[in-house]
């Protein structure tokens, strides 16, 4: 964890936790996408008061470049940068929190000890909603092992009191161990230096009426970082805007977000995100007018009538960066896609050169998506992408040129081509047309069988539509690709189908039935998502050659065969599943903890843990573990029964809360308590765990 001089490194307390509620207030749960939940104000007080400070004498002891030397004027100078500062910031809102209930939410199941602070804006039966320190809308789901408790305010400022007077005392120290952090100020939200968390504690003092508290804790974030308030003005834009931009791609309306960046772009005209909330603002509200939102779509009759509708619908494709260096891909990943998770881009391809000319016309399109990006997820920069980038992206997909980068790829991090130059924009079109020139002339079909033979990851994609427009004159093409395809081959069964008619079913058949040999769990797989297998056929089809493979040759049984008899419910599945355990640690590896997790059955789930709890008793190191923390100067490593114990404790509902992050001798007890529960419910080993060799 890196550390700033003088800043108190504020980390999560680990606390175990069971499930409650808390006493809802009189309060209307908000909508999803309704109105801000919390109002902003003028603060003229607020801001009075750190003006009357800056001219009472105030102590600075450090800045961002170190502790503050003794040169003549250096202090007039920073007295003079937060004046023009404050003078900027008193016409700024903030977040009205005195008349919301102050808590400390358990949010996070799989890690029981992650805690966020916050206002309990509305509690409803099956979530909470908070304003968290971080000042933006949290929705938290209650399930297991999820609690709300009342953080009492007057506590966390006195701990916030405390601190600022270590803070100005201790001149010698440069930082700051974690454990010196108070309990009352720890949570997940804050839990690296935060450079504003002082100023944060005298605003909570303030808006709660602790009035005397609110001096010593602005001195004490000056003394802390003397130009707090020339950063201030930037950090609470940021704020805002973070949070109107997260609401944007989860679905809030267009209209309220509307006013909300536009009041960014009236508080802060001279903060780096002028242009941005400005031009967010006045498209929203366009958008807002364009069409009353929640408006049916209308009739589908004709292809054309189709890609017109998924052309609007991509607008509120609200796809969101994952990974850092990278982008925000509106498309899925990996293509096809198909099903309910596809969007308007994913099924835009789907139409192949159907949709070619309104995705050209669509690269004009300067209205918002739902979807974002970011240089990195640390840094406050965050980029709504426009409908254009969506068009733009489906054209990079359907031309098959999305590894080439001949037709459009940005040239750094947080680089979109509607904020590329308008002259690399312009290039990236003459392409894009140059190219539908080309393709045009060669014919749908004649174009996608010139690609297919170097094509790598995207020939299911172009085999799809192929299907789709030659549907029989495929076949040959889908018999190649069934030849060669090692990895894929459900898919390449189930394009057969598609093509094929009747003959292919019978040959998928044949190559699916478990009485014959070679028997291909992919054919039957692709059988089964085609529809082409009634429930009881399918099921009794792979639970017969799952039993005629795992009595030959047991490791042959391939990893998504084991999951796929546990989707089906069944127990009898499940426990050919789980005897496989039998052979012991070789055979309780990823694959198999992945099948059995997805047992959701209380009946089954209680019969499969039997045949966990002897693995409790094997300490070697599991299968594909990875450490967790350093313990007695050795790396702290998943033993065979640690991966055993989590598992039990999931399928029994998780009676114990998740105890991954604790140490072994912790974590020894923690499963000594799961085998206890496990005899209390009847459940015994289902054999013995024979001695390792």
């Amino acid at each position: 964890m890196d550390s700033h001089p003088g800043h108190l490194v504020v980390v999560l307390t680990w606390l175990a936790v069971v499930t409650h509620g808390l006493p809802a207030q009189a309060r209307e749960a908000p909508a999803r996408g309704g109105d801000e939940p919390i109002a902003y104000a003028a603060v003229p007080e607020f801001w009075a008061e750190i003006e009357r400070l800056l001219h009472s004498g105030l102590e600075f002891h450090r800045t961002n470049h170190g502790v503050i030397g003794a040169a003549p004027g250096e202090r007039e100078k920073i007295l003079q940068a937060n004046r023009a500062a404050l003078h900027r910031l008193k016409g700024v809102s903030l977040p009205q929190i005195g008349d919301f209930r102050r808590v400390r939410v358990f949010s996070t199941p799989t890690f029981p000890q992650f805690s966020l602070l916050g206002y309990l804006v509305c509690e409803e039966p099956g979530a909470w909603t908070i304003f968290s320190s971080r000042w933006r809308i949290e929705r938290v789901a209650r399930v297991k092992h999820t609690r709300i408790e009342p953080s009492v305010v007057n506590a966390e400022i006195d701990a916030a009191l405390k601190m600022a007077a270590v803070v100005q005392a201790d001149r010698g120290r440069t930082a700051y161990q974690p454990i010196e952090a108070p309990a009352a100020l720890k949570d997940g939200h804050n839990h690296f230096n935060r450079r504003f968390l002082l100023f944060d504690a005298a605003y909570l003092a303030f808006a709660t009426g602790r009035h005397e508290a609110v001096e010593p804790l602005l001195r004490a974030a000056f003394y802390q970082h003397a130009e707090m308030l020339v950063e201030l003005y930037d950090e609470l834009a940021w704020r805002q805007f973070e949070s109107a931009v997260l609401d944007l791609n989860q679905g809030a309306r267009r209209a309220i977000l509307a006013k909300r960046f536009q009041r960014i772009a009236d508080e802060f005209p001279e903060g780096r995100y002028l242009e941005q909330a400005t031009d967010y603002a006045r498209k929203l509200k366009q958008m807002a007018l364009e069409e009353p939102e929640g408006t049916p779509p209308k009739a589908r009759s004709t292809t054309d009538d189709l890609v017109k509708s998924l052309i609007y619908q991509l607008r509120e494709c609200d796809a969101a960066q994952h990974m850092q260096p990278g982008a925000c891909w509106i498309p899925g990943v990996f293509q096809p896609v198909e099903g309910p998770g596809a969007n308007a881009a994913d099924l835009l391809i789907l139409e192949g050169f159907d949709a070619v000319p309104a995705l050209i016309e669509a690269l004009e399109d300067s209205r918002l998506t739902r979807s974002y990006g970011f240089d990195r997820d640390f840094a406050p920069w965050r980029y709504v992408l426009e409908v254009r980038d969506a068009a733009v992206q489906s054209l990079v997909v359907l031309a098959d040129e999305r590894f080439s980068g001949r037709i459009y790829h940005p040239n750094s991090t947080g680089r979109y081509f509607s904020n590329d130059t308008p002259e690399a924009r312009a290039a990236a079109v003459a392409r894009v047309r140059r190219w539908w020139d080309e393709a045009q002339a060669m014919g749908e079909a004649a174009w996608l069988r010139s690609r297919l033979p170097h094509a790598g990851q995207s020939r299911p994609m172009l085999l799809r539509r192929l299907v789709r427009v030659e549907h029989r004159k495929a076949l040959p093409d889908v018999r190649k690709w069934l030849a060669e395809e090692k990895h894929n081959r459900t898919y390449s069964y189930q394009l057969l189908l598609r093509a094929g008619g009747a003959e292919a079913i019978d040959e998928v058949r044949a190559a699916a039935d478990p009485e014959v040999m070679p028997f291909e769990f992919a054919a039957l797989f692709a059988l089964n998502r085609e529809g082409h297998l009634k429930r009881e056929e399918y099921q009794s089809a792979l639970l017969r050659a799952s039993e005629k493979i795992a009595a030959f040759e047991p490791e042959k049984v391939p990893p998504q065969v084991l999951s796929a008899l546990i989707e089906t419910g069944d127990r009898e599945c499940a426990l050919l599943v789980a005897q496989r355990l039998r052979g012991g640690r070789p055979n309780f590896d990823r694959s198999m903890r992945w099948a059995l997790a997805r047992i959701d059955e209380p009946a089954i789930a209680a019969e499969v843990a039997a045949y966990l709890l002897p693995l409790f008793d094997d300490a070697k190191t599991a299968t594909n573990s990875g450490w967790r923390n350093y313990f007695e100067g050795e790396r702290d490593i998943y033993r065979v029964k640690d991966d055993a114990a989590f598992l039990v404790n999931k399928l029994l509902d998780r009676p114990l809360p998740n105890f991954a992050d604790l140490t072994p001798p912790e974590r020894d007890a923690e499963i000594e308590k799961l085998r206890k529960i496990c005899t209390a419910r009847g459940i015994r080993p289902a054999f013995a765990l024979r001695p390792s060799p």
